[in-house]
């Protein structure tokens, strides 16, 4: 996703939406990297105020589960993982964009 993507959601919602309190980005099912790039360019816009990204962090591991391929502490080892891998991209995302 693009500066002009987000500039133009911005531009979209300061049109029709005034009442708009921010923008969470979804991860939908992408992989860590792409959502951390995703981060680097959506925290640069005021509108966006976080992140929700169910299925990065539990897809794989509960695909693994339910096949029996790992047990519950491998799943939540892997699901912990991934979910404290993506709060420390977004946070550098943030710090980046503020110029820190």
């Amino acid at each position: 996703m693009s500066d002009t993507y987000w500039q133009n959601i911005g531009a979209t919602l300061d049109r029709h939406d005034p009442h708009c309190q921010g923008v969470i980005v979804l991860g939908l099912n992408g992989t860590v990297s792409s959502i951390t790039e995703s981060f680097l360019v959506a925290t640069k816009q005021p509108w966006v105020k976080g992140f929700a990204i169910g299925r990065t962090i539990f897809s794989e591991p509960a695909t693994q589960w339910f096949a029996r391929e790992i047990d519950d502490t491998s799943a939540m080892t892997q699901m912990r993982r991934t979910y404290r891998s993506l709060i420390d991209a977004w946070d550098a995302a943030c710090e980046q964009s503020r110029g820190a």
